[in-house]
């Protein structure tokens, strides 16, 4: 499934009210001009890819986001979660907000920016991330961040014996 945000206006999608949402395969979506892209999870409500899921920002002024809120929102990835931004101040985000919201990543966070403080994954208190693989920064920049709030949890439950939170060191004297 392929979503393209080319408009000058907002994009949300939003799954919310013991919803469900499931994707067979592959789901890529990328903002490539106008204001935002958002895929919601919100009060009870599950957003399953069950494959690879993609995240880009290439062009819009406002973000690409992936939002777990709104209480027990969950987003589950039985892939490979991608957050790309190709140029500054093109920004990409996961972030998942207080009251017990998930996302659940079964492989890798890979992260590929082009500038500092434009790809970030964010845990907001009582938030929780399961995380089957690595987090990964691709060279040659190595951009990417990862907070977490006080309270929140990180869960690595992946099947081999190590797995990476950072794989590579930035090479540039970027702060994330």
């Amino acid at each position: 499934v392929y979503l393209n945000m080319s408009s000058k206006e907002e994009f949300d999608f939003e799954v919310s009210g013991n919803a469900d949402v499931i994707v067979e395969g592959d789901l890529e979506a990328t903002l490539s001009a106008g204001k935002d892209l958002v895929l919601y999870a919100k009060a009870n409500s599950l957003f399953q890819v069950n494959g690879d899921l993609s995240l880009s920002n290439s062009g819009g002024s406002g973000k690409a986001l992936i939002h777990a809120d709104g209480g027990h929102g969950t987003f589950e990835i039985n892939g490979n979660l991608t957050l790309s931004s190709t140029a500054a101040y093109r920004e990409v985000e996961v972030r998942v907000d207080k009251n017990n919201n998930v996302v659940d990543v079964r492989r890798n966070i890979l992260m590929a920016a082009e500038a500092e403080g434009t790809v970030a994954v964010n845990l907001n208190a009582k938030s929780n991330l399961y995380l089957g693989g690595n987090i990964v920064r691709s060279s040659p920049s190595a951009y990417g961040s990862f907070s977490m709030a006080t309270g929140a949890t990180l869960t690595l439950n992946g099947t081999t014996q190590v797995q990476q939170l950072v794989s590579d060191k930035p090479t540039t004297n970027g702060s994330d």
